[in-house]
Formats: C-alpha cells, sequence, structure tokens
C-alpha cells in the first residue's frame, strides 16, 4: 500500500511537471513580443543598429534556447521519474495494468529524448534566424516534429491522470476489501469452544 501511494506521488510530480513546462514553453513565445512591445531605454541603445526583424529573430532565438534548456533537464528528471516508477511497481509486484502505462509512459520519454529533441534542436537552431520566407522545407519538418512532441506530451499526461486514477481506486478498493473481511470474523466467530 505504501509502495501505491508513494508511486502516486512520484506520478503527481511528473503531472505537474508536464503542465509547467507545457506553460513555460508557450510564455517563453509569448515573452518575445512583450519585451518588443516595451524595449526599455537602455536596451533600445544598445540594440538601435538592429532592424526589427533582427530584434526579433535574436529575441526569439534567446527565447527558444531557454525553452530548450529546460526541456532537456526535464526530459532527463522524466527518464529518472520514469524508471524509478516502473522499478517500484516491478519489485513491488504491483497490478501488470499499472507496469504497462509506467512503461509506455517512459517510452515516449526515451523517444521524445533521444530521437526527436536532438532533430528539434538541430532544426531549430537553423530557422531562428530565418525570415518567414526562409527555411520552408525545414520549417514544415520542425513543426510536424513538434507536433509529435506536443502529442507524445499529451499521451504521458493522460497516462499519467489514468495511473494515478488507477492506483488510487486499487488502494480504496484494498481498503474496503481489508475491512469487510474483518467484519466477517467478527459476525462469524468459532464457537466450537462453548460445546466442548
Amino acid at each position: 500500500m505504501h509502495t501505491r501511494r508513494f508511486v502516486s506521488f512520484l506520478v503527481g510530480m511528473w503531472l505537474g511537471g508536464i503542465m509547467l513546462m507545457m506553460w513555460i514553453g508557450s510564455q517563453n513565445q509569448d515573452s518575445v513580443t512583450r519585451i518588443l512591445m516595451a524595449q526599455p531605454q537602455k536596451m533600445q541603445q544598445i540594440i538601435f543598429t538592429l532592424t526589427e526583424s533582427e530584434k526579433k529573430s535574436l529575441f526569439l532565438y534567446s527565447a527558444n534556447e531557454m525553452t530548450r534548456y529546460y526541456s532537456n533537464i526535464w526530459e532527463w528528471a522524466q527518464l529518472a521519474l520514469g524508471a524509478t516508477i516502473l522499478g517500484l511497481l516491478v519489485v513491488a509486484r504491483q497490478a501488470r495494468q499499472f507496469i504497462v502505462i509506467a512503461s509506455i509512459m517512459l517510452l515516449t520519454v526515451i523517444a521524445c529524448h533521444f530521437l526527436l529533441a536532438p532533430q528539434l534542436l538541430g532544426l531549430g537552431r537553423t530557422i531562428d534566424f530565418g525570415g518567414p520566407t526562409q527555411f520552408a522545407a525545414e520549417r514544415g519538418q520542425f513543426n510536424s516534429m513538434r507536433t509529435l512532441y506536443f502529442a507524445m506530451d499529451t499521451t504521458r499526461l493522460l497516462l499519467a491522470i489514468l495511473l494515478t486514477v488507477q492506483l488510487l481506486r486499487r488502494g480504496s478498493d484494498e481498503k474496503r476489501r481489508r475491512r469487510s473481511t474483518k467484519t466477517d470474523e467478527i459476525q462469524y466467530p468459532n464457537y466450537g469452544h462453548v460445546d466442548g
């Protein structure tokens, strides 16, 4: 029972991390627009030689680099979380469905980190400084891969919710069974010693 509680806690951390990273990714992109709309005087003096397009590319690159940096750290954290959760479920001989869900979650992280992320990194750095009409093929490939990455993140989020619900529900089912077993023992005691 304690294993399930601890695994539920770890899956909750994983859920929170996924949602936090999705929020950070969107905020980093929005920050470029906010910075360009309200440039401090000092910043205008430093980058006054740049055109608006060049400024946008510079800030977009900076925001994307931050997102890539945080994503890399988060992917390593997810690998550790996934391996820990899966290991705990296997060692504690938990239900097969829990192990299957945790395995799929871990496999999606492995695919994202080792297959998709390196390609997204290379393509992203290529198109960061290109204008809207440049690198059309690379942009198309980048957008497709980013959509796949996001789909895997969303799948992992849904699986984490499913796993948490299953773990908590199984725990409450076992408590109910334990209570009913104790009640049965009290209701049907062995009265054999009375006659003998």
